[in-house]
């Protein structure tokens, strides 16, 4: 019992991310080339003029360009774990882009964090974890002013996962399941949170050029082709799967009838830091 006391709680994740926000506040050069392929993305959907945008794990907002956004859309709300790091992202902007930007937090867009502390004492079954999922993805909605006519996810579900490893430990028995209902349940919050016909972007990191060598890609490679072999290899961040993801999207009960035109988006490479490259892939979708 000692040592589930002394484990890292709700709060103690919060903490670590702040952390890792205020060291990586000042690197919005370093994220130039994900942010063009994610506003490149973004750009695709095709929102209407004067909408409003959901963006779930905004953190700093290195990721994006935020006054081309409230160029677009009449209202963005940055959704995020850590309180100061969304102000410190709407300080930096100018008055006029300011009163377009509202931010949430703390909100944990996996919903599972309080849980899993309960889970670390008592082993929870695959049942008891799927039962949760629904109030997790009620108290997310219920958190957030919807609908949104675009929900877009930034490289948060690995955040995600961090949390609940750091909680339940990389050795527990429920920690495949819980990454997954985690998954479920972000899915989930992102098409109740979209307007009927509202579109949604999910982006995530598959791998760092820690375990693969991306940074000795080719010009011109084929990322698809290296997502393949990743997966065949299960050379991949826990709970990232591609092909597990598109199974909850297409297959989960309440998905399967709430995301429509489920659509894979084309790789790239994120050099975060100068010492470590990340591949990048996602899914657009539509709420029916």
């Amino acid at each position: 019992m000692g040592k589930e006391a002394n484990a890292p709680g709700f709060d103690a994740v919060i903490r670590k991310q702040a952390l890792v926000n205020v060291r990586t506040e000042g690197n919005a050069g370093r994220y130039a080339e994900h942010r063009r392929h994610l506003m490149g993305a973004l750009a695709a959907l095709g929102p209407r003029a004067g909408g409003r945008l959901c963006l779930i794990g905004a953190g700093n907002c290195n990721d994006v360009d935020l006054p081309v956004l409230a160029a677009r859309f009449a209202e963005i709300h940055l959704v995020d774990l850590d309180r100061s790091a969304v102000a410190r992202a709407i300080n930096r902007q100018p008055g006029e882009i300011r009163s377009r930007l509202f931010a949430h937090a703390p909100v944990d867009a996996g919903g599972l964090l309080r849980a899993a502390e309960s889970w670390r004492a008592r082993l929870p079954t695959l049942a008891a974890i799927e039962a949760v999922i629904p109030a997790a993805v009620a108290s997310i909605a219920d958190d957030l002013p919807g609908p949104f006519d675009v929900v877009g996810s930034c490289c948060v579900l690995t955040q995600i996962g961090h949390g609940l490893t750091s909680i339940l430990g990389a050795e527990h028995g429920t920690l495949a399941d819980a990454h997954g209902a985690a998954a479920t349940v972000h899915f989930r919050a992102m098409a109740a949170l979209l307007a009927p016909g509202g579109q949604a972007l999910f982006v995530t990191d598959l791998v760092s050029s820690d375990t693969y060598p991306l940074e000795e890609l080719a010009a011109g490679r084929d990322l698809k082709a290296v997502v393949a072999d990743l997966v065949r290899d299960a050379n991949l961040f826990r709970g990232v799967n591609p092909i597990g993801l598109a199974r909850i999207l297409r297959r989960d009960s309440v998905l399967s009838r709430q995301a429509a035109d489920v659509r894979a988006i084309e790789p790239w490479l994120w050099r975060a830091v100068p010492e470590r490259t990340f591949l990048v892939n996602g899914f657009t979708f539509r709420r029916a």
